[in-house]
């Protein structure tokens, strides 16, 4: 359950980042506002699993047994 709660926290944290980006290139031209926002919307899915599985993933322990 914690891995899910924590992968749609970094989820919706890289979305504000990929409207804002998209937002952004939109403003300086129309044609890669939208292309802009869905390479890095669908790249924040496969990243932001990554990061959810870094951050709840089992603890190394040093020294061995």
């Amino acid at each position: 359950m914690r891995l899910l709660i924590v992968y749609i926290a970094v989820l919706a944290v890289g979305g504000i980042v990929c409207f804002l980006v998209g937002d952004f290139a939109d403003h300086i031209d129309t044609r890669y506002g939208l292309a802009a926002f869905l390479v890095m919307f669908f790249f924040n899915l496969w990243v932001s699993w990554r990061i959810a599985i870094l951050l709840t993933g089992p603890k190394k322990v040093l020294g061995g047994a």
